[in-house]
């Protein structure tokens, strides 16, 4: 009896496994619909190469409805988790690596204090913290301090740290017209 719930176990556990590795390889390609600002970000990020033209997928990172403890919907996380108005990830390989690109928009003439402090963190310390932790997420501001890009390349092979930099130093002299 102890072996079958052995084997029973064993087999689910394997099964869980199995599945869970299925869910996460699987993401799905989104059609983001973008400002006309945000766009033209991603498209010159594209023609210069830190974001490729195939073999990418993109996520909108918008926040979701839930009710709150008043009892009313309202919309939580997503790029209103540092302050921006709208958001998108790309996610890809280079050089072997899997590496994302987080692409944010402020509005400056809405900025909440959210996205001020958001703001000033990057340009202080080059990273923000997410609200109530510790965590500091590596992050660079555009020029005019419009645009907000998360590069994340976990590879210290020298190609990979260049291509990073390439893409900060790019981004840091970026203003929208």
């Amino acid at each position: 009896m102890k072996r079958t719930m052995t084997l029973v176990a064993a087999i689910l556990m394997l099964a869980l496994c199995i599945t869970g590795c299925a869910t996460t390889t699987q993401q799905k390609d989104v059609k983001v619909k973008l400002s006309d600002t945000l766009q033209t970000l991603k498209d010159k990020m594209v023609d210069k190469g830190y974001i490729p033209k195939k073999d990418v997928t993109n996520t909108e990172m918008s926040p979701v409805k839930q009710k709150g403890t008043d009892g009313k919907e309202n919309e939580y996380g997503g790029y209103l988790s540092i302050g921006a108005v709208e958001g998108v990830r790309y996610a890809f390989k280079y050089n072997n690596s899997d590496v994302n690109v987080e692409l944010y928009r402020y509005d400056s003439k809405k900025n909440t204090d959210l996205s001020k402090r958001i703001i000033d963190e990057v340009k202080n310390h080059g990273y923000f913290t997410y609200e109530g932790t510790d965590e500091k997420v590596d992050a660079t501001l555009s020029a005019d301090d419009n645009f907000l890009l998360i590069y994340q390349d976990s590879s210290t092979e020298k190609k990979n740290e260049n291509k990073k930099a390439d893409a900060e130093k790019f981004f840091k002299e970026y203003k929208a017209k």
